[in-house]
């Protein structure tokens, strides 16, 4: 479609229309988007944060005084905008994670659905799944308050999404129409990534089991009808979760991409890319020729092959930066065989955090 607004910026523009579709269920107001929208200085991220985070604390406020005077729904409304607005202050800096101004918006964006969440009839309850020695947050979400098993639907997000957005993505809507929701925040997502340096792995199936061992506890829970469903990178993770965990009735992957490889690569300006502008494959296992990929093949403690993006990491050092020296014990798959090193639990922390204020002239990096 044509850009509205940001006319030179799809990113910006992008970003706008996101926020714009969880006006549908409560999610934003098109005002609220467009005046916001026109504040904003195209292609100035540290503008963007500015802007969106004093609408969010303006909604909040009213909010808050809306919630003093007695008017529940309102409130409920109001936190809900301002939540959502409080994501997309903080979107564009992912790329600086120990940024203050970073975990200041996350965790205003929390505090605002969790007060909303409360308002609902029946609440939307806050929970933590135990997980490898600590916990990931969720919310658990019911048709009403008979505790009467449900068919069940597990939603996680992908690389940026919150489980808080998961609220406009389908988490309310499954309600409506008879349906248990359990979301959550898996390692590498926000919740776990902002507070206890949680990463991505790619054996996902060791981050779905513990979820779907909690949600068959719950008197809400029909355990033979439980789908997962995975949204943005969540949809190339939710597959392989699928493949292991056998209690799984159905799968709904909502990536976006049919191959999120290949699209990156496509538009990758690595040396090693095919003529065709996808991605150079290596070698024949036979063969003793070296791949030309500029991302080399190595192999894992535990034997399995990984890809270590040198060159990347080579100058951006930090978090992403493959782990290379840390080698923990092996975590058991549900299907018996052991996980690679990567299965527990990798971490990664920031140091030291200013207050936000005192880096508001640190430019984050544009978003994926």
């Amino acid at each position: 479609m044509k850009q509205l607004l940001f006319p030179n910026n799809i990113q910006f523009w992008y970003e706008t229309l996101r926020s714009m579709s969880h006006i549908a269920y409560g999610g934003a107001d098109f005002g609220e988007v467009v005046s916001t929208a026109e504040r904003i200085v195209e292609g100035d991220y540290a503008s963007w944060y500015t802007e969106w985070l004093a609408t969010a604390d303006r909604v909040s406020g009213q909010a808050e005084k809306a919630l003093a005077a007695g008017h529940r729904v309102s409130a409920r409304d109001g936190f809900l905008r301002a939540s959502n607005y409080y994501r997309s202050a903080e979107f564009f800096l992912h790329g600086h994670p120990c940024d203050p101004r970073h975990d200041h918006a996350y965790d205003r964006s929390v505090d605002c659905f969790r007060s909303a969440a409360a308002l609902f009839s029946p609440i939307i309850e806050p929970v933590e799944i135990p997980y490898e020695g600590t916990t990931l947050p969720g919310y658990l979400y019911r048709v009403d308050d008979s505790g009467t098993p449900r068919p069940t639907l597990i939603m996680h997000n992908g690389f940026d999404g919150t489980a808080e957005e998961l609220h406009f993505f389908g988490a309310m809507a499954g309600v409506e129409r008879g349906y248990t929701v359990l979301v959550f925040d898996g390692p590498g997502m926000p919740g776990p990534r902002h507070h206890e340096g949680l990463v991505f792995r790619p054996d996902w199936e060791n981050v779905v089991t513990p979820v779907v061992d909690f949600a068959e506890k719950l008197p809400d829970v029909d355990n033979s009808r439980i789908a997962l469903v995975g949204i943005s990178m969540g949809g190339v993770l939710a597959p392989r979760a699928a493949a292991f965990e056998h209690r799984l009735a159905a799968l709904v992957a909502v990536d976006g991409l049919y191959d999120l490889g290949e699209t990156r690569c496509a538009t990758s300006p690595a040396p090693g890319r095919r003529p065709s502008g996808s991605c150079a494959r290596p070698p024949p296992r036979n063969s003793t020729r070296p791949s030309k990929r500029s991302w080399p093949r190595t192999r894992s403690p535990a034997g399995r092959s990984t890809t270590a993006c040198t060159s990347w990491a080579s100058t951006h050092p930090g978090p992403s930066t493959p782990p290379t020296s840390t080698t923990p014990s092996p975590v058991a798959s549900p299907n018996g065989s052991s996980a690679p090193p990567w299965s527990a639990t990798p971490r990664t922390t920031c140091s030291s955090r200013a207050s936000p204020s005192s880096s508001t002239t640190t430019s984050p990096v544009p978003g994926p």
